[in-house]
């Protein structure tokens, strides 16, 4: 009888620590992959921000695009924990933002450059700013879904 308990105390821990690892191979696939997609933004951001040519800038908003589709594809092949839910949508919305707020308007603002319809390029401006809104509330979002996602599962984040 004894040795029977203790086999199954020695299983439990053992698919307890497993669980854990596999929550933290979770939460580290996203967390680095999220993490070197936001370096890659703000250099893309950077170079089509610099106003020094439209086509380059353009580019660079293609760039953002193609790195953010191919996040939320590897976001949609995950297959997220039930405690990971809702980090894992979180994080998805937020790409999801950048690809449909942000990157349209930014190439409306990059178009309208120059241009002397002041009323269009003001309103051009109040979306893309709306935009980085939703994509800063996003990021805040997403990193309080991480810390109760962790606190649930009993992982350390970075």
């Amino acid at each position: 009888m004894k040795k029977c308990i203790f086999i199954l105390a020695a299983a439990l821990v053992l698919f307890s620590a497993c669980s854990q690892m596999s929550e933290k191979k979770y939460n580290d696939t996203v967390a680095n992959m999220y993490t070197a997609y936001a370096t890659n933004f703000a250099s893309k951001v950077t170079a089509a921000s610099s106003g020094t040519d439209k086509e380059k800038s353009m580019s660079e908003l293609k760039s953002i695009t193609k790195s953010t589709d191919s996040c939320i594809s590897v976001m949609n092949g995950l297959k997220p924990s039930e405690a990971a839910k809702d980090f894992h949508e979180k994080v998805l919305k937020m790409f999801q933002i950048v690809k449909t707020d942000y990157v349209p308007a930014a190439e409306k603002l990059l178009n309208l450059n120059g241009s002397q319809d002041v009323e269009a390029y003001n309103k051009a401006i109040e979306a893309f700013n709306a935009a980085v809104n939703k994509i800063n509330t996003g990021e805040s979002d997403a990193q309080t879904a991480q810390r109760t996602y962790a606190a649930k599962v009993g992982i350390k984040i970075k």
